[in-house]
């Protein structure tokens, strides 16, 4: 009699177990289904995904920028990965850091079917003219030497940014505002802490929070980098009335920007985005005060009107990495955490997103992230590399032998778009030219 007891007991507890199961998972699904939460992340009320929910995902990005956006849109197309995005800031784009802007010819090369979907209203002023001067020279290349109607753009940072989130959140990705504080990783996944939310796992962690990475640190792929490789970069967006809407400018004079220059980008209706970028070394403290001084001291313009946007940041101007997976295959950076920027000019937008489409396309794939390392490096390793040495080199001028580089610019006519191409025929342009300018430029660049 007591064991038939005990085996009823027994089965009660099982089917109860079974209903409240059950019970519990419908309820999670109608949650699911029911809940909508508007977050102003992406510039549109976007369906935010209940991660609290689900604690188990395929992909976790951290950092909803251009690159971490690539990935989370690419990634999502395969519709059996959960793949979500974590990023620190209220808005998605806010504060933007950077110039903004990207070359036409490089863009419609390398991503033509991002550019054919880009929303023109993303772009703020089309560039047709690029000035570069030194202490004593002046040299002007303009759209009718690449045989192009122009030869860059001035994205809305800001816009462009939560277009591509967007994309990434219509395709299937989800997204959470939260800090991540900490990632544990070991041979079969990835625990990632957040501020204030539960911890979370993952099969593959995406490191594309910036410069300096805290998830390469976390994960041990990221030492101290050299502050000579790390530009500190400060902006203001400032009215000049008299500046030439269709130009950008850029100064190469060490007493406003030693190792480093000063541009101007403008946005259109008398709007420019004016700064500067030096070595860390040189201007964690004092950035500002090179760019008061170099407004101080050119009198090409008047700067009419209230600043009215500031910002600043690090560009990251180091090599690119010798790999940007760890040894255990499920954790990858990628944009400027994985230095996917050209150190010569700090620029990385368009770097950072054919990366993160490459790294993208090898999760979705399923193909172990290995494959990631060959895919970027067939696209951007040679490029990188060139222009890390370029930029050494330059570094290295005194504003005389800027001149003689600005002189010897003057008389190079380009002959394509191809970007890299061009870089080359440089070089040699160079060598014939001024030989002692830089003695060493064909074995640490041509043959680099």
């Amino acid at each position: 009699m007591r064991d038939n007891a005990c085996t009823l007991k027994t089965r009660f507890i099982l089917v109860l177990n079974v209903v409240l199961n059950g019970a519990l998972k419908n309820l999670l699904k109608i949650v699911r289904n029911m809940i909508e939460t508007s977050w102003k992340m992406s510039g549109i009320e976007e369906k935010r995904v209940l991660d609290e929910v689900r604690c188990m995902y395929d992909v976790v990005v951290i950092g909803g920028g251009p690159a971490g956006s690539a990935v989370a849109y690419e990634a999502s197309k395969n519709k059996d990965l959960k793949v979500t995005i974590r990023e620190k800031r209220e808005v998605i784009g806010r504060p933007y850091q950077c110039a903004g802007g990207l070359s036409v010819p490089l863009f419609r090369s390398e991503m033509p079917e991002l550019w054919d979907e880009m929303p023109q209203n993303l772009i703020k002023n089309r560039i047709k003219k690029v000035v570069i001067r030194s202490r004593n020279n002046e040299i002007t290349w303009g759209a009718e030497d690449l045989g192009c109607e122009e030869i860059g753009i001035i994205l809305d940072r800001t816009a462009f940014d939560q277009w591509l989130c967007a994309r990434a959140i219509k395709n299937g990705a989800g997204i959470m505002k939260c800090k991540v504080t900490g990632i544990t990783v070991d041979l079969m996944q990835v625990g990632v802490q957040m501020e204030n939310c539960q911890e979370i796992k993952t099969k593959i962690v995406i490191g594309a929070d910036g410069a300096r990475s805290k998830v390469g640190r976390w994960a041990g792929m990221v030492g101290r980098i050299p502050q000579e490789d790390l530009h500190q970069g400060y902006q203001e967006t400032i009215e000049i009335k008299e500046y030439p809407e269709d130009t950008i400018v850029m100064w190469f004079d060490t007493r406003f920007a030693p190792k480093g220059y000063v541009w101007a980008f403008p946005e259109g209706s008398n709007m420019v985005r004016l700064g500067l970028g030096i070595p860390l070394n040189i201007g964690y403290r004092n950035v500002r005060q090179y760019l008061e001084a170099f407004k101080m001291n050119n009198k090409d313009y008047s700067y009419d009107g209230d600043i009215t946007f500031k910002t600043s940041g690090l560009l990251s101007t180091r090599p690119p990495m010798d790999s940007c997976v760890n040894k255990h295959g499920n954790v990858a950076l990628v944009g400027c955490a994985g230095a996917h920027t050209s150190a010569l000019h700090g620029g990385g937008i368009l770097h950072a997103i054919i990366a993160g489409t490459e790294l993208g396309q090898v999760i979705a794939e399923g193909k172990p992230l290995s494959e990631y390392d060959v895919r970027w490096k067939e696209k951007l390793w040679q490029r990188l590399v060139r222009h890390y040495k370029l930029k050494q080199m330059i570094c290295g001028f005194d504003d005389s032998q800027m001149d003689r580089m600005c002189k010897v610019m003057g008389s190079f006519k380009m002959q394509s778009e191809n970007v890299d191409k061009e870089i080359l025929r440089f070089i040699k342009h160079v060598v014939r030219r001024d030989p002692r300018l830089i003695p060493e430029f064909v074995t640490k660049v041509v043959k680099g």
